[in-house]
């Protein structure tokens, strides 16, 4: 039986992946790509900082999400 990633798995730690879009600047200059998918915590780890409102496209996908990410909760 053959395994296939799912589109939306992480490509750091293979699971399953939060749907959010940031900044192409900021993705690209992470050396990822349109097809690349990343976690929150893995996005994070690779930017070594935490996320930020501008960081994040204004996209429907994204409402909410920030606060989220100010609450470590």
């Amino acid at each position: 039986m053959i395994s296939c990633a799912n589109r939306y798995d992480c490509i750091d730690c293979r699971g399953i992946n939060d749907l959010f879009m940031v900044t192409n600047t900021l993705w690209t200059g992470l050396g990822l790509s349109y097809r690349d998918n990343l976690c929150l915590d893995c996005l994070t780890k690779r930017l070594g900082r935490r996320l930020t409102q501008q960081d994040l496209t204004d996209v429907p996908i994204n409402r909410g999400l920030f606060y989220r990410l100010e609450d470590p909760a």
